[in-house]
């Protein structure tokens, strides 16, 4: 699977700099499960442009920081390290902290997509990258 952003895009253009929120070594696993979700939102849609828009790049990224950042959470209210543990959270009440349920999760994950990608784009002239009805 080819993932609609590169690093160097999420370093430079999406953090403009910043240190970076995901480390090197497990952005590609990250930026491919971001990926996978907006391929299945938009039933590949985004594919048909090359080069990829940025809009979609950074749709890309910030589903990545989010997947990213909601499997970490998990991992420490689980006791766990910063590993890959899942990425469907399940609601988990410990003494330092509730963990979003996985409604909320997906809830979140779909605004991110459906913010960057409700844009008034249409590959064709008439069909939308994902359907207004999301969200």
């Amino acid at each position: 699977m080819n993932i609609l952003t590169s690093y160097d895009f999420y370093i430079s253009t999406y953090g403009l700099g910043r240190k970076p929120i995901i480390p090197v070594e497990l952005f590609l696993f990250w930026a491919q499960q971001a990926t996978a979700r907006i391929d299945k939102m938009t039933m590949k849609r985004t594919r048909q442009f090359n080069p990829i828009p940025d809009f979609i790049q950074f749709c890309c990224c910030q589903l990545a920081e989010h997947l990213y950042k909601a499997d970490k959470a998990r991992n420490t209210l689980a006791g766990g390290d910063d590993g890959i543990l899942a990425i469907v959270p399940r609601e988990v009440s410990v003494t330092k902290g509730v963990f979003p349920s996985a409604n909320d999760f997906e809830r979140q994950t779909m605004q991110i997509i459906h913010d960057w990608l409700s844009l008034e784009v249409a590959i064709d002239g008439r069909t939308p990258l994902i359907s207004r009805g999301i969200g």
